[in-house]
């Protein structure tokens, strides 16, 4: 249940915010919403399917009475790695979410600049430059504050 409920409460949620953002007209700020709606799904699920399929294997392993030192080894580092892969969840949440901002982008830009990164692609800094956020006010882009 700790794996059903999360994921049918979060389709259920998540498809209704698609079909509405697919009412309308498609805008570019649309299209970038339903990827970002994808990814974190797909990652969801990437990262928390390995692991409750290995609680099932673990269920269904202690129910053998045939138990062996080797197996019970394996299956401890089977769910130390698939515990590891869903924790890592939690990490790849945010930034998903996070590199949508084009004021994170700007500052993240902004730092590696100062740490001397030079830049691959001017397209990349142009696009970076020129768009504009839908949260963020241009007043709000003028502060040399940064946020980590």
């Amino acid at each position: 249940m700790g794996f059903l409920l999360p994921s049918f409460v979060m389709i259920v949620c998540y498809s209704c915010i698609l079909h509405q953002l697919r009412c309308g007209t498609q805008s570019l700020k649309k299209q970038k919403a339903f990827k970002v709606i994808v990814a974190v799904v797909v990652v969801f699920f990437l990262c928390w399917t390995p692991y409750n399929i290995m609680i099932w294997v673990e269920m269904f392993h202690f129910d053998n009475s045939n138990e062996t030192c080797s197996g019970t080894t394996s299956l401890e580092k089977a769910k130390t790695v698939t515990t590891t892969v869903g924790f890592i969840h939690c990490c790849l949440n945010p930034i998903l979410y996070a590199f949508v901002g084009v004021k994170f982008r700007r500052q993240l830009m902004g730092i590696l600049r100062s740490l001397g990164c030079k830049m691959a692609s001017a397209k990349l800094q142009s696009a970076v430059r020129n768009r504009k956020s839908s949260i963020w006010s241009e007043s709000a882009d003028t502060s040399n504050s940064i946020a980590i």
